[in-house]
């Protein structure tokens, strides 16, 4: 959920920041994707939440679910790079791809149980900025398009070594468990 909000809440900051700077339907059409795109993921959220399931076809089935969200979401981010990335203010570009880096950042955190959520969350929201530095003709925009292109790389590392600390922490955390069970079991025999 704070994921979510988190999102909604820089949408709607990045949407207000850009107001005057893209035309205002272009920045409509965005802010309405995100916001969309959230509250669906957020009332799939909630219903999981208040449906658990051990069924391995329903959690197969919500992975599913969820990591379309992910995706989604990401690549309705990625599009700001698109439709709403002013040509000429390089203030306003840099705010973009600084909200940009941040829910990289963010979404690392939260995305990286699941190796392919956090990685498909993170290509998606940092090509089209890497592409649009590219393609852009001057040299700061080139430099940037390297720096971030250094940034998606040590960000793909990290997904790497979070995502294997949480996968080792969720098997001792199981494995606790199972002994405590087995001591239970034995101390109520003796």
């Amino acid at each position: 959920k704070a994921t979510l909000v988190t999102s909604a809440l820089l949408a709607i900051i990045l949407a207000y920041a850009e107001r005057n700077t893209i035309p205002s339907h272009l920045v409509m059409i965005w802010i309405t994707l995100i916001l969309f795109v959230n509250v669906i993921r957020f009332v799939i959220t909630r219903h999981q939440k208040r449906h658990p399931s051990r069924d391995i076809s329903v959690i197969n089935r919500r992975l599913v679910q969820f990591r379309t969200g992910v995706l989604v979401s990401g690549v309705v981010w990625g599009m700001a790079c698109v439709l709403i990335y002013p040509h000429n203010d390089l203030q306003q570009q840099m705010f973009i791809i600084f909200i940009l880096a941040g829910l990289v950042a963010g979404g690392i955190v939260s995305y990286s149980v699941d190796i392919f959520s956090a990685v498909s969350y993170t290509m998606t929201i940092l090509t089209p900025m890497l592409i649009r530095l590219f393609v852009d003709d001057n040299v700061m925009s080139f430099s940037m398009g390297i720096s971030g292109v250094l940034f998606l790389v040590f960000m793909l590392a990290s997904i790497r070594n979070i995502n294997r600390h949480f996968l080792e922490n969720i098997t001792l955390r199981h494995e606790a468990v199972e002994r405590e069970s087995k001591i239970k079991q034995l101390a109520f025999y003796d």
